[in-house]
């Protein structure tokens, strides 16, 4: 699990690659959460489901705007990955979701409010064994990465 600030941002993020993850009513639920490796029979490897959930930090002040949330995701040689849906332009190399959290009357000025995000990417064939990272962004940078390795297994 990640926490890492983005003192620039004011944002924060808590995440973690899970098996699956959903985001119910403003609370996660994780399921075979905290990996960071993946034991592949053979190469190519399509994994069945890559779970990441989110708890996003909104500072009182980023409240009631709009933001993007970004997820790409990265090879261990920095080189972009397709991970969105094919469009007639393509596959696209980013997920993207707009969002927007409100003010309640009763949050106190300078307060965080925690925005909870859950993931789920089925079938993402990888064509190689090494390292990756899912690049998290609010408002086009980089807040943190949820770094694995897809390795083989050994029999």
């Amino acid at each position: 699990m990640t926490g890492t600030p983005n003192a620039e941002l004011g944002f924060t993020a808590q995440a973690m690659l899970c098996d699956s993850a959903a985001a119910v009513e403003g609370k996660l639920y994780i399921q075979g959460g905290g990996w960071n490796a993946i034991a592949a029979a053979a190469m190519p490897f399509a994994a069945p489901r890559i779970g990441m959930a989110l708890l996003i930090g909104v500072p009182y002040g980023d409240t009631e705007r709009r933001h993007q949330l970004t997820v790409g995701l990265e090879d261990e040689d920095g080189s972009q990955l397709p991970l969105g849906p094919v469009t007639e332009a393509g596959r696209t190399t980013h997920l993207q979701l707009a969002f927007e959290v409100g003010r309640p009357a009763l949050l106190p000025p300078g307060d965080t409010q925690l925005l909870p995000f859950a993931l789920n990417i089925d079938g993402y064939a990888f064509a190689r064994a090494g390292g990756y990272a899912f690049v998290i962004a609010i408002d086009q940078r980089e807040l943190t990465r949820l770094r694995f390795r897809i390795h083989l297994r050994t029999q």
